[in-house]
């Protein structure tokens, strides 16, 4: 057992050196690379620069490891800073626990593999630009064979699990009137200001009900201090539990633009952005990761999250994710940490859950 502690946490602060923001994974992917070349049986990296690997196992169950490579900014080479339990970035930069805690644990399972006693057959993905684009979605998802992924993606005490996630999407705007200068400026004028907001009055932003959040993000207007302004730029997005309201919210967005254009003389293109689907996990799917948490007396925490990622994607591509918590604090900032012990404990539910796999679930 101390040499798989040692090996977690020396392959945490290994990566965590390495600047890996979306898009520029290419340092972390030689990292990975190198430690697993002896131990696939089938490595793949695709034209975005996801990798894939095949390990097979004893057994005719398949079982997804997927976890993503890149990491928000503020990104740079930094020395991680250890203070007693808890591992941290060096205040300048995000430590990166998302989501390297999880490849740390991956890496060093399958350092201490013996693939003659493998239970189950393992595909595991690497994937790029999870934390702006989904990059997983360049993947030619026909490889895939198993219908249920393993994750550790998420904030918050271990034992937590994601049972409820959410739809996301978004849109942009690119409003056109008429400019002009503010001394030309009569009763005619068609300020574009107006239909934005007129827009927030018919689709207002916020926390509009329990289930769902909307947001308008960025605004651009303007081209000088006197002038009416003849480009308008506006982005917005929801967050939904319930599909319908999902659905019916892009129907409004659409209609209400083109009556605004009507009304306000403005010409106006709209551009739609649906990002993922959400996804619900029901008793039966929780199986195994209930039997090993059982078996390393945890409990069990459901979660519902507005955040998404890798494994809204895995659902809508039909393979059921797990996203369990890799105990990290005060994610995506400068004061982000991670004790030892959550790098450890990550690790061994991940032996497990490939220990205990059921495919009944």
């Amino acid at each position: 057992m101390a040499n798989t502690q040692s090996s977690v946490i020396n392959i945490f602060t290994d990566l965590v050196k390495i600047p890996s923001p979306s898009g520029k994974e290419e340092l972390v992917r030689q990292y990975i690379l190198k430690k697993i070349k002896k131990i696939a049986d089938y490595l793949y990296i695709d034209k975005a620069g996801n990798v894939y690997i095949k390990i097979k196992g004893n057994s005719s169950k398949t079982l997804l490891i997927c976890a993503h490579m890149d990491t928000v900014k503020p990104t740079g080479v930094q020395n991680p800073k250890i203070k007693g339990e808890y591992i941290h970035s060096n205040g300048k930069y995000v430590l990166g626990a998302d989501n390297k805690a999880a490849v740390a644990a991956i890496l060093s399972y399958l350092l201490t593999l013996d693939k003659k006693s493998l239970p189950v057959t393992l595909e595991i993905l690497f994937t790029v630009r999870e934390e702006t684009e989904g990059g997983i979605r360049e993947f030619p998802k026909e490889k895939i064979k198993a219908k249920q992924a393993f994750v550790i993606d998420i904030s918050g005490p271990m034992g937590s699990v994601v049972t409820k996630s959410a739809y996301v999407g978004g849109y942009a705007v690119y409003s056109k009137a008429k400019g002009c200068h503010v001394k030309r400026i009569n009763t005619n004028t068609v300020h574009p200001l107006n239909l934005l907001s007129q827009f927030i009055k018919k689709i207002p932003f916020g926390r509009i009900t329990k289930d769902t959040i909307v947001n308008i993000a960025k605004v651009r207007m303007g081209e000088s201090y006197n002038s009416v302004p003849e480009l308008l730029y506006f982005t917005g997005e929801i967050r939904s539990f319930n599909q319908k309201t999902y659905t019916e919210f892009f129907k409004k967005v659409q209609k209400t633009i083109k009556a605004l254009d009507e009304r306000i003389g403005t010409s106006s293109k709209l551009e739609l952005y649906p990002y993922c689907k959400g996804y619900s996990l029901k008793e039966k799917d929780l199986k195994t990761i209930k039997k090993v948490f059982r078996k390393l007396k945890m409990k069990l925490k459901g979660v519902e999250t507005f955040g998404v990622g890798d494994s809204n994607i895995l659902a809508e591509w039909g393979i059921k994710p797990i996203n369990i918590s890799s105990g990290a604090l005060s994610v995506h900032t400068t004061k982000e940490r991670i004790s030892k012990k959550s790098l450890i404990l990550s690790q061994k539910i991940l032996e497990e859950y490939i220990n205990l796999f059921d495919t009944s679930s």
